[in-house]
């Protein structure tokens, strides 16, 4: 079984069905030569976050890059379903460094590239399909017994 599902581009409108972690790829639609890469441990969720235009928290005093530049239009997914917090992260961080060499970030997550870009981003995400299944599968093998590390540290040997 796949561990890194890609999702069509007919399906991303049905990405609100998708309850599972994955990597995601969007442009706004306000300025549309800016794009951002993320990662969320429920896409559908996270998807629908940053399509609206939600009033922010109370807590926030300023919006961030991501909520001036609203709103975002999905361009490419990649589902991760059993996928742990650093296999997330270290998935992002792979395709960051994959966009970092042909564009400019101008933020933790957004970068920027000429508007007809689009497609192209999704042919670079989609390259990387290998790549990311090795991070996830690896990351899935060696998950971190945090028993068996206390027991071999700290209890003594028989």
């Amino acid at each position: 079984m796949s561990t890194v599902i890609l999702v069509e581009q007919a399906q991303l409108s049905a990405i609100k069905n998708i309850k599972t972690a994955g990597l995601y790829l969007l442009q706004s639609q306000a300025d549309l030569s800016l794009y951002r890469l993320g990662e969320t441990k429920n896409l559908s969720s996270r998807a629908g976050s940053h399509g609206s235009s939600a009033p922010r928290s109370a807590w926030k005093k300023a919006p961030n890059w991501t909520e001036i530049y609203r709103p975002w239009r999905l361009l490419w997914a990649a589902s991760i379903p059993e996928a742990t917090h650093l296999s997330l992260k270290m998935c992002e961080h792979h395709l960051h460094a994959v966009f970092a060499r042909r564009y400019e970030f101008v933020d933790d997550s957004g970068f920027e590239a000429h508007p007809e870009d689009g497609p192209d981003l999704v042919k670079i995400a989609n390259s990387e399909f290998v790549a990311l299944e090795e991070i996830a599968l690896r990351q899935r093998r060696q998950k971190f017994d945090k028993e068996a590390h206390y027991r071999a540290q700290w209890l003594p040997k028989a």
